[in-house]
């Protein structure tokens, strides 16, 4: 028994469902309308009122705000919202971020560095400045 809920955990966990985006908080982090907080896998935004911050939001917002979505659930992290992998139409938005220069990739938990690498290279979105101040850096600074 003990361990058929552990699958079952797992499954749940890893399931794909649909949702609605009510509102974007920042580049990556949303709210559903069921008041879901979800945070995006694999990527760090600029945080809200970090420089770029404002674009990375309105990026994202312009994508899915008032859209149906999937999400592949992936756990939680330490404030209790929901890490989770954003499709839409099959784009993975998460990645699509990071490829428009609107977000880092984590380097430790997620697969899409290489299209960081590249989104460097061409100057895009945050990086066509020499040194954007990565959000943990900031989060630092402000006491997040």
């Amino acid at each position: 028994m003990k361990y058929l809920s552990i699958i079952l955990i797992v499954f749940f966990i890893s399931c794909t469902s649909k949702i609605r985006v009510k509102y974007v908080y920042d580049g990556d982090t949303i709210i559903t309308t069921k008041y879901e907080h979800i945070r995006l896998a694999e990527i760090d935004a600029p945080e809200r009122y970090q420089d770029e911050g404002l674009e990375a939001k309105q990026f994202l917002s312009s994508l899915i705000l008032g859209k149906t979505i999937e999400i592949k659930r992936m756990g939680k992290d330490r404030y209790n919202r929901t890490i989770g992998k954003l499709y839409l139409n099959g784009l993975y938005i998460n990645e699509y971020m990071v490829v428009n220069g609107e977000a880092w990739s984590f380097r430790y938990h997620g697969n899409i560095f290489n299209e960081e690498q590249e989104a460097r290279k061409q100057k895009k979105g945050l990086w066509r400045f020499s040194n954007p101040e990565a959000p943990y850096k900031y989060r630092l600074q402000h006491k997040y």
